[in-house]
C-alpha cells in the first residue's frame, strides 16, 4: 500500500457549482502514511460550463417525428497551482 492516505479537496461552502464572478475556497487535505520525498505538489483547476438539450419536431407527413441533439462547452478558466516546492 502506498504512503498517501488521503487526498481531498473541500470547498469552504460545499458547494460543485459556482455562478460567474462567486469566489471559490477551500483546501487542500494530504494525509500521508509516513514520511514520503516530494519535489513538487500542485493542482490544476479547470472552470468550464458545458449544457446538452434536444428538440423534438413533428415533419409534418407521415415520417412522423424527430429528435435534434444540441451540446456546448466553454472554458472559462485553467489554472495551475504550486501547492508544495518550486514547481519547474
Amino acid at each position: 500500500m502506498g504512503k498517501l492516505r488521503v487526498f481531498e479537496i473541500v470547498f469552504d461552502n460545499g458547494k460543485s457549482v459556482y455562478n460567474p464572478s462567486e469566489l471559490v475556497n477551500g483546501k487542500c487535505i494530504v494525509d500521508l502514511r509516513g514520511d514520503m520525498k516530494m519535489k513538487t505538489l500542485r493542482i490544476l483547476m479547470r472552470g468550464v460550463a458545458k449544457v446538452h438539450w434536444t428538440e423534438s419536431r413533428s415533419t409534418g407527413n407521415r415520417l412522423g417525428a424527430y429528435t435534434e441533439h444540441y451540446n456546448a462547452e466553454i472554458e472559462y478558466f485553467l489554472k495551475r497551482q504550486v501547492l508544495f516546492g518550486s514547481g519547474k
